[in-house]
């Protein structure tokens, strides 16, 4: 650090010989030089004709306090033509300590001075011209740390890029619904999955959903189940025997008798939930922009949508976390420790039962709620009764809609739910401020908030559906 501390014409290590008076380093610094110039050959000559001469102490204590700077200094055996002198030690030095140095300096006459502690050296060492001391002596390199870092960011920023041009920037959309297809680039057996026993617990590529981005990398889809949640108790449950995330561009997924039926009896049973109890588990991975080692954009003709690598040595390079989707309103709510995993799908569901139509029971609505019916598919969803007109219908009855038609074929509702409640009470779990409204246009009369509805949830039967 001496070297670059000054402009030196000359330094020598004193400290070396043994009878160096305290004296560790002495160097002389320029002040005056002369030049001349020799015009035919254009060349430039230079000679030193003043210099100031340095002193440099250097102490290895762990510790110093004032009384022992001022024994340094004191005994230092300085003359005139010493013009600036240097006390270096690795330790904090006192505010204290800094004034009695300078009071023993100006005693000896000295211009120039510097105390030199903890602070000041590794301040010098944190400087980029000194980084070879840092790796000659503690196998540090800031500047070597530094290229790291910026390659990593520059790294990430060229990922992320990539993706932006490949998926889009998820500007002005609600998500990127992408498949991909993540890959282990350590193997080598893609895509025979019969090479790996212990594929299933450890797979070696595996489709995901894009789904949207996140500041640290991509967010995917993994996994997608029908589930169940509580709000009053907190309670949770989901059906993984059947897999309903479409993973692939199109849908062509393989699927055999078996788990068609499987999906068909979970649906049918998870339609019949009360619909404030329907919700959706979804297994949601975050892939960091700086874990994908390479992206194919291309793909192949097996997988046709973009191939990202990744190291799955040590486990998925996926970051995990768990996703409740709450049907009603549309509500997302990460999983907590204080929820409460129930048993609420069976584990052998029950057959889906063959649909009954009740032509006897025939629903009549007044003309606004008919036009809703046929026009607002999405809110159109629920009756509701007063006056006991329904109190015949049970659930899984399916039942015609008079008058109403929907792209030219009648309106059949299936009751997949029943129960009584309060107008308010109905109206605070809906989440939809227009529920009083579409309950008060279907029922012809303004109601009051204790005033109780039977709550009749249907889902649209199409005429072919019975027909089956």
């Amino acid at each position: 650090m001496t070297y670059d501390f000054k402009d030196w014409q000359s330094i020598e290590a004193t400290g070396r010989s043994g009878s160096d008076d305290g004296i560790d380093i002495r160097a002389w610094e320029k002040t005056r030089t002369v030049t001349n110039r020799e015009e035919e050959e254009e060349s430039q000559g230079e000679h030193v004709v003043e210099s100031n001469q340095w002193v440099i102490q250097c102490k290895r204590h762990k510790q110093l306090g004032p009384g022992q700077v001022q024994k340094i200094v004191s005994a230092f055996k300085g003359d005139e033509s010493v013009y600036g002198y240097i006390l270096a030690a690795p330790v904090n030095f006192s505010k204290k300590s800094y004034d009695v140095f300078r009071d023993e300096i100006r005693k000896k006459g000295i211009t120039e001075c510097y105390l030199w502690g903890r602070a000041e050296l590794e301040d010098f060492l944190l400087m980029p011209k000194f980084d070879h001391i840092l790796f000659t002596f503690f196998g540090i390199s800031l500047s070597t740390r530094r290229r790291t870092r910026d390659s990593r960011a520059k790294f990430k920023v060229n990922n992320k890029n990539k993706l932006f041009r490949v998926l889009g920037d998820g500007r002005g959309i609600t998500s990127i619904n992408a498949s991909l297809l993540l890959r282990d680039i350590n193997d080598s057996d893609y895509p025979w999955q019969g090479k790996y026993k212990d594929f299933e617990k450890r797979p070696r590529w595996d489709l995901v959903i894009a789904d949207d981005y996140d500041p640290r990398g991509l967010i995917v889809h993994i996994h997608k189940y029908y589930a169940y949640f509580d709000k009053e108790t907190d309670e949770f449950d989901f059906a993984q025997q059947v897999e309903f995330l479409n993973k692939l561009p199109e849908f062509r997924q393989v699927r055999d008798h078996e788990t068609i039926e499987q999906q068909e009896r979970l649906e049918d049973y998870f339609r019949h939930l009360p619909r404030k109890h329907q919700a959706f588990y979804r297994v949601e991975g975050l892939l960091p922009w700086e874990d994908m080692l390479l992206i194919d954009d291309k793909g192949d003709s097996i997988h046709q949508c973009p191939h990202i690598y990744v190291d799955w040595q040590n486990g998925s390079a996926l970051v995990p976390r768990q996703r409740l989707i709450i049907q009603q309103g549309k509500e997302e709510l990460l999983v907590e420790d204080h929820f409460t995993r129930a048993s609420v799908f069976p584990k052998t569901l029950p057959r889906v039962k063959k649909l009954k139509l009740y032509k006897s029971k025939e629903i009549h609505l007044n003309a606004d709620t008919q036009k809703l019916f046929s026009e607002r598919h999405e809110i159109a969803n629920t009756l509701f009764d007063i006056d006991k007109k329904y109190k015949s219908i049970k659930a899984r009855d399916v039942v015609p809609v008079a008058d109403v038609n929907v792209y030219d074929e009648p309106l059949y509702f299936e009751i997949t739910h029943r129960y009584a409640t309060t107008v308010k009470e109905y109206e605070s779990g809906c989440q939809d401020p227009r529920s009083r409204v579409i309950i008060e246009t279907q029922v012809g009369k303004v109601l009051k908030d204790k005033e109780t509805i039977e709550v009749l949830e249907c889902r649209r039967v199409s005429k072919w559906e019975l027909e089956s």
